[in-house]
């Protein structure tokens, strides 16, 4: 029962026990199982694969495009519903991969070629932190390394930065589109519920 004041406002009540007042309760979060708020996802990208498992293992962590963005915060990282063969093809035979030492041109391959990649499905969100033009002399991504491998970093490009990956537990079936796209409701919340 409340306790009311001379003007009938409720008074804050203080009650005390043996060691002193008791204090009430902490707030419990919405979401008890979780230690923070969940993400929201609004925005997403479509990728072909392997890039887009590769972005979701952490692989990769540059995602080069002939555009630049704007967006920072959450992109969810959109699988196409298309597997080109030649796409491991083009990373196995290109430039990039013979300048891999050979432990990592073995990883790369164990990677790109013993899984079995999710198609026209969200597979994880990353953070974008950064939008950077390539230039001619100092690319965002070293020579040598598997990320340069999975990227084209020609003098023009952009690079997104991505960071905080996580990938979805299990992928959440959903049409792409060309370009950044919005992701709707419905699958905004089965996101939610995917994240590891």
């Amino acid at each position: 029962m409340a306790v009311l004041d001379g003007r009938g406002a409720p008074r804050e009540t203080r009650l005390s026990g043996p060691f002193g007042a008791i204090q009430p309760p902490p707030r419990a979060l919405p979401y008890p199982h979780e230690e923070a708020p969940l993400v929201t996802v609004t925005k997403a990208v479509s990728l072909h694969q392997p890039w887009a498992t590769m972005i979701a293992i952490g692989r990769k962590t540059f995602e080069t495009r002939s555009w630049p963005t704007r967006h920072r915060g959450p992109l969810a990282i959109h699988a196409a519903r298309r597997l080109e063969g030649e796409n491991i093809d083009r990373i196995l035979g290109g430039e990039a991969f013979d300048l891999l030492g050979r432990a990592y041109q073995h990883l790369l391959l164990d990677e790109l070629t013993s899984r079995r990649y999710p198609l026209g499905a969200i597979v994880a969100v990353a953070n974008v932190v950064d939008c950077i033009r390539v230039g001619e002399e100092t690319p965002p991504a070293d020579p040598g390394t598997i990320e340069y491998c999975l990227g084209d970093y020609t003098a023009g490009r952009y690079a997104w930065r991505l960071e905080d990956v996580q990938p979805l537990k299990t992928p959440v079936a959903c049409r792409g589109a060309q370009g950044l796209w919005d992701v709707p409701a419905q699958t905004r919340l089965d996101i939610a519920g995917a994240i590891t």
